[in-house]
């Protein structure tokens, strides 16, 4: 699971398909922009907390969290400077 998805995000989402599954377009439609909008929001602030982490560490720390999340090469360089 991405660690932008949260369990307040989670359960909005189980709601979001009851509500489907009980025809309540109404209230349907709202948990559905609603959901994209805040996933959003929670991955904007997770990657901005990511790169303060990343300015704060050593060189050799900081390539090693980069990795963690996939990137691979000369982008590792780039985004430790």
């Amino acid at each position: 699971m991405k660690p932008w998805i949260t369990k307040v995000i989670k359960l909005t989402i189980r709601k979001r398909n009851r509500l489907f599954k009980w025809n309540n377009s109404e209230k349907y439609k709202l948990y559905r922009y609603m959901i994209p909008t805040s996933t959003r929001v929670n991955k904007k602030s997770y990657y901005h907390s990511f790169s303060a982490r990343l300015s704060q560490t050593r060189e050799r720390r900081g390539k090693a969290l980069v990795s963690s999340l996939g990137v691979k090469g000369e982008i590792v360089n780039q985004l430790i400077q």
